[in-house]
């Protein structure tokens, strides 16, 4: 045989040879050979390329469904004006309030409220509402895509086959996903924060460098939303348990001291806590306070899960892609693959711990929102692998054919029990503006709560100098309001800088319509530093079961000598009713005790000795509660 050919390149010893019979076998010509294998090499680089493209693009499907589903779901919410009135006034020098002149803190979202700020220098071309949609989508492209990039760079480790993020493609199948991605709300910038923070973790396993920068992104979580202080304590727990497994052979002694990374991780929060004390005189936003936080709502909970769920028939994806997380898990850790096991539990963990504490607290009473950073972290940690066997297909093909059906069908409906309390506000924005994508000004203006703001604006500009209007709805049950409606204006002393006092329930669009020089009462109280901290008694809307009376209005910028006129431009209709007796209760009320030092204090300019008061009295006027009757209320405080 000639030296130079590779009796290892041919596996088969029988090659054909024509010719004379008799004629011994012998090896093609290295030539032949190298032709052949040639022709082997290009096949497998042409499949290898085909199989790459084919891959990159089953990637880049969950991203381009949720940032196509997005656009054309495009909105802005009411609520979104809430934080676009408030980075006005940062932006005009009143800081960061909803009233200028009144230090209350009536977002949930600052570092939301941070990038809009930004956003209005960076992105100088653009109105602050076309900013809040444009970072809310490109915010949950970037959350998806390092979602996938997180769990990628963990099977890698694992094998060199293909995997699918079968969980991603739930995720954004799902048509309320997109409906918050844009909404002008923080929920784009926590899908960005859950997958960037996952990927972190992951990369801390391969590096030990930068650990005190991860620590400090995990730990910006609860300052885009209060309740993502469960996704940054499971994953610091997670960083810190993997730090502390690398540290014996790759850190030195003197930086083995994980409580380091426990201080960095609670950094953020620690220092917008200080900032909110000696600021607002609170300890937590007065949404907070509002919306009763940690008090429990388990029936309505289940009722608002069951709403998400049902619309969705997520009964049927959740439940095959749990099960093959569980097997994929038990796997892991039979292999002793216990850190690769860890890394995928801690979003699964934090998820549905997520989503336990929504349903202890009853919910929303925007359909789905909440449950939303619970969803994007499991459905983030589910990933599936094709197998040989034809059997193992089933499932995944069934998530699939879900996941089309979910494409073309499946939208949120009115049918459920939970109808009265729970709403998709994309429709309700659709029925005050007819128009599907509501976010210029021009669209939204046509809802009455932006034209009632807007003619509140035009009252500004007419009011005689040195007095104040106050503007009193003689129909307090009214959700729609509009100066058209029976009100009743009031001439008082000028209060403050305000020209308008006026009330209303929706004060999102009202707000910032009606422009700095317009006092807005709060009736559903998320601005109002009083009915904030009413006792509830009944629990009938999430959120919205504080109601200010008129009473407490008059109280604190009328005079009882007004329940008089209130009750002349009544005219009729039907309206909660006050006395005398009920404004001079409440106006004893807002005088005394820790609500007359905490309502003093807010309006005081911000100097050292009212941030020494917030810090001293901050804890009481958290946690003060109060009758929404005036006269139990002014026992209460006044004794």
């Amino acid at each position: 045989m000639d030296k130079g050919f590779d009796s290892h390149a041919v596996s088969t010893p029988q090659w054909e040879t024509r010719g004379v019979p008799g004629n011994s076998e012998r090896p093609a010509s290295p030539d032949a050979v190298t032709t052949i294998e040639s022709d082997d090499v290009v096949a497998r680089h042409q499949r290898t390329s085909r199989d790459r493209w084919i891959h990159w693009a089953l990637l880049a499907a969950p991203i381009v469904i949720v940032l196509i589903g997005a656009w054309r779901y495009r909105w802005l919410s009411d609520d979104s004006f809430i934080d676009l009135r408030v980075v006005r006034n940062i932006l005009t020098g009143h800081g960061p309030v909803f009233n200028p002149g009144e230090r209350v803190e009536t977002y949930t979202n600052p570092l939301w409220v941070v990038a809009l700020v930004v956003s209005h220098y960076v992105l100088w071309f653009l109105p602050l509402n076309w900013s809040a949609v444009v970072l809310g989508i490109g915010s949950t492209g970037i959350g998806f895509y390092f979602a996938q990039r997180a769990g990628l760079r963990l099977l890698r480790r694992e094998h060199d086959r293909f995997s699918l993020p079968i969980g991603l493609y739930v995720l954004c199948c799902v048509a309320v996903v997109w409906e918050f991605s844009t909404s002008g709300l923080e929920t784009g910038m926590v899908f960005a924060w859950l997958g960037v923070s996952w990927w972190l973790i992951v990369v801390s396993t391969e590096q030990i460098r930068h650990h005190a920068t991860i620590g400090l992104f995990l730990g910006l979580g609860p300052l885009i939303r209060p309740d993502l202080a469960i996704f940054t304590l499971i994953f610091a727990a997670t960083f810190i348990v993997l730090r502390r497994r690398a540290e014996p052979t790759t850190l030195a002694p003197a930086k083995r001291s994980w409580w380091v990374l426990v201080v960095v991780v609670a950094a953020p929060t620690v220092v917008y806590e200080i900032f909110r004390i000696g600021y607002f005189g609170l300890l937590v936003a007065n949404t907070a306070i509002v919306k009763s936080a940690f008090s429990p709502w388990i029936s309505q909970g289940v009722r608002y899960f069951n709403d998400f769920q049902s619309n969705y028939w997520l009964w049927l994806p959740l439940s095959i892609v749990g099960t093959l997380f569980v097997i994929q898990t038990r796997q892991r850790l039979a292999q002793g693959r216990r850190t690769e096991a860890l890394i995928f539990l801690s979003p699964v963990v934090a998820g549905v711990m997520s989503v336990g504490y929504v349903i202890f607290i009853g919910g929303d009473f925007m359909h789905g929102r909440l449950l939303l950073p619970g969803f994007f972290a499991v459905m983030s940690a589910c990933w599936w692998t094709p197998q040989r066997s034809w059997r193992q297909w089933i499932a995944p093909s069934t998530v699939l054919v879900w996941c089309g059906v979910a494409l073309c069908a499946l939208r949120w409906t009115d049918g459920t029990p939970a109808n009265l309390v729970i709403k998709d506000e994309r429709v309700v924005e659709y029925s005050l503006t007819l128009t599907a994508n509501a976010v210029s000004i021009h669209d939204i203006s046509r809802s009455i709560w932006y034209r009632y703001g807007e003619e509140l604006h035009q009252l500004s500009l007419h009011v005689a100098k040195g007095t104040t209007v106050l503007l009193v709805r003689g129909n307090p049950s009214l959700f729609y309001p509009h100066v058209s409606t029976p009100h009743v204006m009031v001439l008082r002393p000028r209060f403050g800088h305000y020209r308008v006092i006026a009330a209303s329930r929706p004060i999102g669009q009202v707000g910032y319509a009606a422009g700095p020089s317009v006092y807005v009462f709060d009736e559903l109280s998320l601005a109002n530093p009083i009915s904030s901290h009413f006792t509830a008694v009944h629990f009938v809307r999430p959120g919205h079961d504080k109601i200010a009376p008129l009473s407490w209005e008059l109280a604190r910028f009328g005079s009882v000598g007004d329940v008089v006129a209130i009750n002349r431009g009544a005219n009729g209709f039907t309206y909660f009713p006050v006395t005398a007796v009920q404004v001079r209760a409440a106006k004893r009320a807002i005088t005394c005790g820790e609500l007359g030092s905490y309502l003093r204090n807010i309006d005081r300019p911000i100097s050292l000795g009212t941030i020494a008061s917030n810090f001293l009295h901050a804890v009481s006027w958290t946690t003060m509660s109060f009758s929404s009757d005036p006269a139990t209320a002014k026992h209460q405080l006044c004794g």
